[in-house]
């Protein structure tokens, strides 16, 4: 027995609380890396990437993330960290990895 529906199940959950349809999400991820998504995700998590490389892509992804997800500027009033944006968009590539 569950106590989901259907359509329960196909809702993302953020870390936040924030509810978010997970395909539109994905959808807003690659258009607001210009299609470019994963070659940013390879630079962030790759192995043969120097730290500079990396640190580029994880300022990249934090623009990436923030724009898809809705989250303020860190200035802004309640705005949100770099760090609590690539933490958002780790949790929600794990949750897909989970679905696929």
């Amino acid at each position: 027995m569950s106590f989901f529906t259907d359509r329960d199940r196909t809702i993302y959950a953020a870390p936040s609380g924030r509810k978010y349809d997970p395909v539109d999400l994905y959808h807003r991820l690659e258009a607001a890396s210009g299609g470019h998504l994963n070659a940013h995700l390879e630079r962030w998590w790759g192995e043969d990437v120097g730290d500079g490389e990396r640190a580029a892509a994880a300022l990249e992804l934090a623009k990436v993330a923030r724009t898809a997800f809705g989250f303020k500027p860190f200035d802004a009033p309640d705005g949100t960290l770099d760090a609590d944006v690539l933490d958002a968009l780790y949790h929600f590539l794990r949750y897909r990895e989970g679905k696929g």
